[in-house]
């Protein structure tokens, strides 16, 4: 039983190498072909801050007090 673990396990590492090996080389080709696969540090940092700002708690407007707004004062 625990071979055919160990080589489940193998199997995955094999298997892990290879596309790690295929991703490389489309890598390579993209950076010789002048495409940049990645994104520059600056555009990075803006979308984050976009996206925090995005779910941010808004300050609260004004209320409007009773005073304000029936003319009544309590």
């Amino acid at each position: 039983m625990s071979i055919i673990i160990g080589l489940l396990i193998g199997g995955l590492f094999f298997l892990s190498n290879i596309s790690s090996y295929i991703l490389g080389l489309r890598h390579k080709n993209q950076i010789i072909q002048n495409i940049i696969p990645f994104t520059p540090l600056q555009v990075a940092t803006k979308k984050v801050v976009d996206i925090i700002e995005q779910y941010k708690p808004k300050k609260e407007e004004e209320k409007e007090t009773t005073v304000d707004q029936f003319g009544i004062r309590w």
